[in-house]
């Protein structure tokens, strides 16, 4: 039994030892402001349209959304944190520093996770929007930060946990 538990305690200290050493890239980006421009303009595009689907006039220049509601106009600039690609890359850095399955295994399973994860924020950003445009932003904080600030953590944590009952499954 206390083998087992070593066995374990290793096991934990290299996926942290490997999930930190994947973690590098992602502060080296926040760190130096880089983004891709091109697909915060992409995502604002869809979200026009998206918000156009609604019944909300607006304008898309760019990654900056000019929504009309009532007789304001809501100048929204998606950012590129608003792209969703922390949670992208946080998913992936778990899925590789897991020590479980073969690397055909983990690029199948975020085949499948990397997608769910796109349609989930965009699902996040579209709704946060429309509610703020509903209360005249007076919620955008709470509902943007704390709400789904912690749904979108607990989500890519719950997608990567699939992984480990694909895999345990595909063990026995």
């Amino acid at each position: 039994m206390r083998q087992e538990t070593i066995r374990r305690l290793k096991s934990a200290l290299w996926f942290l030892v490997r999930l930190n050493l994947l973690a590098i890239p992602l502060y080296l980006i926040t760190y130096f402001g880089y983004s891709v421009p091109q697909f915060q303009d992409a995502w604002a595009a869809a979200l026009g349209q998206s918000l156009g689907a609604f019944g909300y006039e607006n304008v898309v220049d760019g990654h900056t959304i000019g929504v009309k509601a009532g007789n304001t106009t809501h100048q929204i600039d998606f950012s590129w944190d608003s792209t969703g690609w922390k949670s992208l890359y946080a998913l992936t850095a778990l899925v590789f520093a897991s020590g479980i399955g073969s690397l055909r295994g983990k690029l199948r399973f975020l085949a499948f996770g990397l997608p769910l994860i796109i349609f989930v924020n965009f699902f996040r950003v579209d709704t946060t929007i429309l509610f703020s445009l509903a209360t005249d932003f007076a919620y955008f904080d709470l509902v943007h930060t704390f709400l789904w600030g912690g749904l979108m953590t607990g989500f890519v944590l719950a997608v990567w946990y699939l992984l480990f009952f694909k895999e345990k499954d595909n063990s026995r």
